[in-house]
């Protein structure tokens, strides 16, 4: 009796050693608080520094502070969770996928304030021709004291705006810092940009051959000038993606390039918006957060795209159930990581996978997701004596999701997923990271909603 009840004590202990160590997240983190700035899931949930709460600008710089001029843009009701109305995203203030936030990398290889660079609502309804007159397309938020000053940001509000020469391929980009945030809706003139407005360099991007302004995702992402070493916005502008930095000098981000892709694949690899690259952080020494040594690009995959729409960009509307079945009891392989040059410790957190390559050839792990219904769902290649299930169900579908990153050598490791449903929220399949205070997180576009991998549970 006493050998049949070690066995059984060994086993389950094994079981559970399996779980742990097959890399499914904890349950529990800490809380996100203004003492431990992240880029929340909603900006309502953001408790911003109390000296900020209704608009905290810097005064030294000059701002527009009233009415733009007359003929000013309407103005749009912000989000109903945006912590400040945020009226130039407006319904989409809360989707991640959508917009970009990370702290500012400065000089001395450490980090600065962080920064949201939210994209404007239509930005898929404004076309070349509109581009005549200025037009807002994004605005940055600051929401902590702090300046980057090669993109003329400064605490709290800035608008983006970009503007098109008539006839010309020639395009002009400005920063503006306001007192409110929705003034970014107003209707800027070029006197008023010439008064307020900081000038900025600005490079275009079309589509490639064969594929139209429906491949470009409407999104706004924080990019890298690998040769100035600074920080640029790269955003959609009519039917170009554009890059927007310093004035004093920059040179657009490398284009990646896929020559046997062709439709949603070509796009997704050499159209920026849909993947995201990005300096991954570490902790040094002295456990300070800092800039790695290493570059992470999360790219999305076709088979995402097909999961959330049945085809190419402007495919028939499917239906949510139709959707959210694509993942049901199976995995759907939805995104791909690669590193340059090596993985630090995301090897160990995150199962990632470096080749010196990088993408779009080099070796990398893959992200694969579920929607597990059943007990089972979703983990079959692990034993099945475990006591419970340390993944909460989502609140957006009652139901639990999971997320399996593979390296080439088929190592696996799984995560919990939460998944935040936007009703009828039509999201590009596009994938970015999220900044965090442990390690970098990612997010995934999913069916009317969005994944994260790797994440808080409540």
């Amino acid at each position: 009796m006493r050998r049949v009840l070690t066995l059984l004590v060994l086993v389950l202990a094994v079981g559970m050693v399996a779980w742990v160590w097959g890399g499914v997240t904890p349950s529990y983190k800490p809380r996100l608080t203004s003492a431990r700035p992240e880029c929340p899931v909603n900006w309502g949930e953001f408790e911003v520094r109390p000296r900020q709460k209704g608009g905290g600008y810097d005064h030294t710089v000059a701002a527009v502070s009233g009415q733009v001029a007359s003929g000013t843009a309407e103005f749009a009701s912000g989000s109903a969770l945006a912590s400040y109305g945020m009226s130039l995203p407006n319904a989409i203030s809360d989707v991640p996928e959508f917009h970009d936030c990370q702290r500012m990398r400065v000089p001395g290889d450490t980090y600065g304030p962080l920064m949201a660079v939210f994209a404007a609502e239509k930005l898929d309804s404004m076309p070349d021709s509109l581009f005549s007159t200025p037009q807002t397309v994004a605005e940055v938020f600051v929401p902590e004291f702090g300046v980057y000053e090669p993109l003329r940001i400064y605490n709290t509000f800035n608008c983006v705006v970009v503007q098109k020469a008539a006839g010309k391929d020639d395009w002009a980009a400005w920063m503006v810092p306001v007192r409110r945030e929705s003034q970014c809706r107003y209707r800027f003139t070029e006197a008023n940009l010439e008064q307020y407005g900081r000038p900025l360099s600005i490079y275009t991007l079309q589509p490639p051959t064969g594929l139209d302004s429906s491949y470009v995702p409407r999104v706004a992402r924080w990019d890298w000038d690998d040769k100035n070493n600074k920080q640029v916005i790269g955003v959609r502008c009519g039917r170009n993606w554009c890059w927007v930095g310093d004035k004093a000098g920059m040179e657009p981000p490398r284009s990646m390039e896929d020559p046997e892709a062709t439709g949603i694949a070509k796009a997704m690899v050499e159209m920026p918006g849909y993947s995201d690259r990005q300096q991954l952080a570490e902790w040094d020494e002295q456990g300070k957060l800092v800039p790695g040594s290493n570059w992470g690009t999360v790219m999305p995959t076709p088979a995402l795209q097909q999961a959330l729409y049945g085809g190419p960009p402007g495919s028939p509307k499917m239906n949510l159930g139709d959707k959210l079945a694509n993942f049901d009891a199976k995995w759907t392989h939805v995104a791909n990581v690669f590193m340059s040059p090596s993985t630090g410790p995301y090897a160990r957190t995150l199962n990632f996978e470096a080749d010196p390559a990088g993408p779009p050839k080099g070796r990398h792990a893959s992200i694969y997701l579920c929607r597990g219904n059943g007990r089972f769902d979703c983990r079959p290649d692990l034993p099945r004596l475990y006591i419970k299930r340390t993944c909460h169900t989502s609140k957006s579908d009652g139901v639990r999701w999971y997320a399996k990153i593979q390296q080439t050598n088929g190592t696996t490791k799984y995560y919990c997923v939460v998944y935040c449903q936007h009703c009828n929220m039509q999201i590009p399949a596009v994938t970015r990271w999220r900044w965090r205070v442990d390690d970098e997180g990612i997010w995934i576009s999913c069916p009317e909603g969005c994944c994260e991998t790797n994440a808080d549970e409540s």
